[in-house]
C-alpha cells in the first residue's frame, strides 16, 4: 500500500507504508551515507509502530492452568 492510500486507515497503517517504502529504498541503496540515514529512520518508525501495537506477552502457564487445558480438552474431545 502506498503512503498516500494508507491516511484514510490510520496512523499504524500509514507508519507500516513508510516502512515498507524506507526499507525498500535502504535495501536498493548503494551509497554508505545513505543507508546509515535510511536505517536511522527505520529504527525511528518501528518504536513509534511499537508505542501504537505494544507486543503481546503471553503469560507464562502454572500448572493450574495446565489442568484447566487438560479439561477442556476432555469436554469437548
Amino acid at each position: 500500500m502506498a503512503v498516500s492510500d494508507a491516511l484514510d486507515s490510520g496512523r499504524a497503517e500509514v507508519l507500516r507504508a513508510l516502512l515498507r517504502d524506507v526499507t525498500r529504498r535502504y535495501d536498493e541503496t548503494e551509497s554508505a551515507r545513505d543507508a546509515k540515514a535510511l536505517a536511522v529512520e527505520i529504527r525511528d518508525i518501528m518504536s513509534e509502530l511499537d508505542e501504537l501495537e505494544p507486543p503481546v506477552v503471553e503469560k507464562p502457564k502454572t500448572p493450574l492452568d495446565e489442568l484447566r487445558a487438560k479439561r477442556e480438552a476432555r469436554k469437548t474431545g
